[in-house]
């Protein structure tokens, strides 16, 4: 498939400042005059670092170079009944001075394609997470097979007009900054336990990313130990918290929240203007624990997934 008037072909590490652009300007017709930019270059860069640009991503420009169609492609598994998963990242789409003229099919179509070339002759499905007010992007992925499940992420936010609450910390415990290579372990391992599976990406994501800023990772210790981490990331004018972790024994007594408002206090002494981070529909009690400091979901997103079952007489080939 061929979208007259431009061209197709797999990002490239200097295609980031356009990319970002195409991502500014989604972003913008969502915020409107409260639109912040959230992402930078050094971003963009810390997600390509877990794919393959040449094979896991596509970008479709005009004849002036503008980025119209963004699609990168970062996971891909079998589970355990032999079924292939992929799925369609963040910030994949159309720009909105672009919609309306075969793009986003395109974009589909290839994701189809990336998933089915991996998959071989097995049933597989492919899902992606859409903002909730993106009607034309959700009627489009309708027409070509996906269905909704529904909420799976809200954004969370805090708008720093004044400074935070202080933090009430549980008694001995103590809050100091992350020291690279010295806590590594510690921290992971924290991390796994509070959302039971593998803190995926570990180097790409953090500890090789352009702008890593380890004071802005905060670790909270006791006698004995780790008890618990919150880990923000830094925006142009936004604090973004990417984890929060207490350990089991000491849940329930309001270490999180006393990190929340440290992290808060950190970000609004900096300058930043608000707080985002994202919560699960289902987890219920961190929600709970957001909007209780003051948080208030900003932005929902949905899930759409679309399954391709395997014909007969491929079944039959097979064996």
């Amino acid at each position: 498939m061929v979208v007259q008037g431009f061209s197709v072909r797999p990002a490239q590490m200097d295609d980031a400042p356009r990319v970002l652009q195409y991502i500014d300007a989604c972003e913008r017709l969502e915020e409107r005059e409260h639109f912040l930019s959230a992402y930078t270059v050094e971003d963009l860069h810390a997600d390509w670092q877990s794919v393959s640009l040449q094979s896991d991503t596509l970008v479709i420009y005009d004849q002036d170079g503008r980025i119209a169609g963004y699609l990168i492609m970062p996971a891909f598994s079998i589970d355990a009944q032999g079924n292939a998963e992929s799925e369609i990242g963040q910030f994949s789409g159309v720009h909105p001075g672009y919609r309306g003229r075969g793009i986003g099919a395109l974009l589909l179509q290839h994701a189809e394609q990336w998933t089915q070339a991996r998959a071989g002759a097995r049933t597989y499905s492919i899902s992606t997470h859409i903002a909730a007010y993106e009607q034309g992007a959700a009627a489009l992925l309708e027409q070509h097979g996906y269905q909704c499940q529904g909420p799976s992420l809200y954004l969370m936010r805090l708008t720093l007009h004044e400074p935070p609450a202080s933090s009430t910390w549980p008694e001995q415990v103590r809050v100091r900054s992350f020291v690279p290579r010295q806590d590594d372990d510690a921290v992971k391992a924290l991390v796994e336990e509070t959302f039971g599976a593998p803190f995926s990406n570990w180097n790409e994501v953090y500890l090789q990313r352009e702008n890593f800023d380890p004071s802005l990772w905060h670790l909270a210790e006791s006698s004995n130990g780790l008890v618990g981490v919150i880990l923000s990331e830094p925006h142009p004018t936004i604090g973004c918290i990417d984890k929060l972790g207490v350990r089991v024994d000491w849940q329930g007594r309001g270490l999180g929240g006393a990190l929340l408002l440290h992290a808060f206090n950190d970000f609004y002494q900096r300058g930043f203007k608000r707080v985002d981070l994202f919560v699960e529909p289902e987890n219920q009690a961190a929600r709970q624990l957001y909007e209780r400091i003051g948080m208030r979901i900003a932005r929902q997103y949905d899930l759409y997934t679309k399954t391709v079952s395997v014909p007969e007489h491929h079944l039959y080939t097979r064996r």
